[in-house]
């Protein structure tokens, strides 16, 4: 049971195409669900890839310059 659930929200308003995610979960295996603006549209996608930087912090990486969000948990 997953009781203690924390979660965190990442809002990349400027377009980029590496997201730079510091969530401060501590975690060795974040889960990230990545959401973007296109055609007016809120999308889920996955992105070319993520890499974990640490248990802190991690990076996704695009194939163009993106606005949204990533959710961490």
């Amino acid at each position: 049971m997953l009781s203690n659930l924390v979660s965190y929200k990442h809002v990349q308003t400027t377009p980029a195409s590496v997201w730079l995610i510091e969530h401060g979960l501590s975690t060795d295996v974040p889960v990230i669900d990545c959401w973007i603006e296109l055609n007016g549209e809120t999308v889920r996608v996955v992105p070319k890839s993520i890499e974990r930087i640490d248990g802190s912090t991690c990076k996704a990486v695009f194939s163009s310059d993106r606005v949204g969000f990533a959710v961490v948990a």
